[in-house]
């Protein structure tokens, strides 16, 4: 974000702010390509992957309202949208190039549709444990992470005024083994949400 942003943006001009439906937390094994490695890497991991599927995800059911709060505080009109929306039915952005500061959707019917200057859209790509696999073979231990996408777009032209990935990963303090309940892990996945959520913060110049 531009650091002049909040002195020259018109506060007056509405922002709303949305959050995608949260994937399930699970767990993933990357680096195991092929299916058998895959498979194995599973099978090895039965419990672990039981586990990641119970962690709760609710701490972000507010985000994007807190979100709006934290806009406001920096004067700008922002309201949070409840509903979880990726506007998926949006088009491609006609002129889109990956060399230009412009959404490759075509936001801008948003405009009027939703009587909005600005629309911040947090997109959640992933979230619950990751373990690294070469083929067969790990090749560490698990961490917990959250994986999303910032960006906030002008409405009136599709300009992205931020586009940005925010990934955390936090490691269990100490042993992981520990099933079938893993405290280790789980802690480590609800500091990985309060880590992101401090990126999300520094991204957008606002306190969460």
């Amino acid at each position: 974000m531009p650091n002049d942003f909040y002195s020259n943006v018109n506060g007056k001009q509405l922002t709303l702010v949305a959050i995608n439906e949260t994937p399930t937390a699970n767990a993933s094994f990357p680096g195991a390509k092929c299916l058998l490695c895959t498979g194995a890497a599973k099978l090895t991991n039965i419990s672990l992957s039981k586990h990641a599927k119970t962690l709760s995800t609710s701490s972000l059911d507010d985000l994007s309202e807190r979100i709006a709060i934290g806009l406001e505080r920096k004067s700008l009109n922002a309201q949070h949208i409840p509903e979880k929306n990726d506007f998926k039915e949006l088009k491609v952005f006609p002129v889109f190039s990956a060399q230009e500061k412009f959404a490759k959707k075509d936001f801008r019917p948003l405009k009027e549709k939703l009587g909005a200057d600005r629309l911040v859209l947090l997109t959640i790509l992933g979230v619950g444990v990751r373990k690294p696999y070469v083929d067969y073979i790990p090749t560490g231990e698990p961490v917990a992470f959250l994986h999303l996408n910032v960006k906030m777009v002008n409405l009136q032209n599709n300009e992205l005024i931020v586009n940005t990935v925010v990934y955390s990963a936090v490691p269990a303090d100490g042993e992981w083994k520990e099933p079938p309940f893993y405290p280790g892990l789980t802690t480590a996945f609800h500091q990985a949400i309060s880590d992101a959520e401090y990126k999300i913060g520094e991204v957008l110049r606002i306190e969460l």
